[in-house]
């Protein structure tokens, strides 16, 4: 099992799960921690360790092609992500939600 955290601010230090196991591209997984003050979403990812990423200004997130604030998002929900590198931290530059975590997602 594997965890992705995705946030909006770089600044990750490089030793941190996000730097170490995972480059830029698309992931899909499922929601494990929400840290909306940290903008930051930690995901467990198949195959894949645990690993972070910021949410953005311009960070898209999406629902059924609605976009959707990342407030709403929550633990237990299903996301399919495309992070960025940034420095030593990645960046997400698109959240799609594949399913809400209690099969509803507030705008």
């Amino acid at each position: 099992m594997c965890v992705l955290i995705l946030a909006g601010c770089s600044g990750e230090a490089a030793d941190s799960p996000a730097a170490a196991s995972v480059s830029g591209g698309t992931y899909e997984g499922t929601i494990t921690d929400v840290v909306l003050a940290e903008r930051e979403l930690e995901i467990a990812v198949p195959e894949r360790d645990t690993f972070r990423a910021f949410f953005t200004d311009s960070t898209q997130v999406v629902q059924d092609s609605l976009e959707v604030g990342f407030g709403s998002l929550s633990a237990g929900g299903r996301i399919r992500v495309t992070v960025r590198p940034q420095g030593d931290a990645l960046d997400m530059t698109r959240i799609e939600v594949v399913q809400a975590a209690d099969g509803v997602l507030d705008p």
